[in-house]
């Protein structure tokens, strides 16, 4: 795992050192000279990318490990694996302390609907407005990435 974790960090330098230089990098590296180590500032597209392949590649590799360490007993973890079945009931990760939460669907149903539903906590927007602050974004953060304003 660490292997496809070192080359992808490689090959998204890479991806950022030809955006910035627009693909003109020299032609003939210098012998005489140490490899660079300069580790370029990622757009946020690149960033995403190596964000999702990431964790992709720890999926791969988590998956096809033999041995886990649990924190639950095993009649703990059956039990859970037993409630977790029933569709009467959610469980939840609590808010504060790691513990777990175990409401009766209906209620946390009600409860959410009623939540969402607030004019005063959310509202409806259009996807081409959260796409255009999406982009506004991306440009922006692209813009200082090039303009050298990030230290």
């Amino acid at each position: 795992m660490v292997d496809a974790l070192t080359d992808l960090r490689l090959c998204v330098r890479n991806l950022s050192l030809k955006i910035i230089f627009k693909g003109t990098l020299l032609t003939e590296p210098n012998v005489c000279k140490k490899s660079s180590l300069f580790v370029p500032l990622n757009c946020p597209m690149l960033t995403v990318f190596n964000d999702i392949c990431k964790k992709e590649i720890r999926l791969f590799y988590g998956k096809n490990l033999v041995s886990r360490i649990y924190n639950l007993s095993v009649q703990e973890n059956e039990a859970l694996c037993k409630l977790e079945r029933k569709s009467d009931i959610i469980i939840k990760q609590a808010d504060k302390g790691g513990g777990v939460e175990i409401l009766d669907k209906e209620v946390y149903d009600n409860c959410m609907h009623r939540f969402l539903v607030d004019a005063s906590t959310f509202t409806v927007i259009r996807k081409s407005a959260v796409s255009k602050v999406i982009s506004n974004v991306n440009m922006a953060v692209y813009e200082m990435q090039l303009n050298g304003d990030f230290k």
